[in-house]
């Protein structure tokens, strides 16, 4: 397991972006971790992984900075 970082102050559809990249190489199993100001990201990232099979782990806030933890379960198609 490899546990992924993505630290922004870019909001939804940047941060979109960069987690797909991530996807594209992850293993299943892997973590992923979203720092964002974006104040939408825990329900538009729930959704995310809602219809792509993987998995919030949780959702906290740090600052000014939403903390979104995420476990891959599925391969990117």
């Amino acid at each position: 397991m490899t546990e992924h970082v993505i630290d922004s102050n870019d909001v939804c559809s940047m941060v979109l972006v960069k987690l797909l990249r991530i996807w594209r190489t992850a293993t299943p199993g892997d973590v992923v971790i979203v720092r964002t100001p974006w104040e939408g990201a825990a329900s538009e990232l729930g959704k995310w992984c809602n219809e792509t099979g993987n998995k919030v782990l949780s959702v906290d806030k740090d600052g000014s900075k939403y903390v979104v933890k995420m476990r891959l379960e599925s391969r990117f198609n």
